[in-house]
């Protein structure tokens, strides 16, 4: 198993605040290990699926065309996506 992070140690990766850390956590956008009621770790592939989720693809600006209609996401590829890491890090 690997090492558990703490806030701090996630903070820093992410070069936010510990503070910022927990609102992610509030959100529910960033999974945790609640140990006891005080203490609580993060999964180090927790972190690095959350970053993931927030990168964007490069793209050309010449090449970007503004529309006024939004693609379709299929979301049940994305909930499919989501099951799918949730089982791999055991929530």
């Amino acid at each position: 198993m690997k090492k558990l992070l703490s806030k701090k140690e996630v903070a820093e990766m992410l070069g936010v605040s510990v503070q910022t850390v927990m609102r992610y956590k509030a959100a529910g956008k960033l999974p945790f290990v609640q140990l006891s009621p005080r203490t609580i770790k993060f999964k180090p592939e927790a972190v690095e699926y959350f970053v993931s989720e927030k990168q964007t693809e490069p793209f050309d600006i010449k090449m970007f065309k503004p529309t006024s209609v939004k693609p379709k996401v299929s979301k049940s590829v994305h909930e499919r996506e989501k099951a799918e890491l949730a089982k791999k890090l055991g929530f």
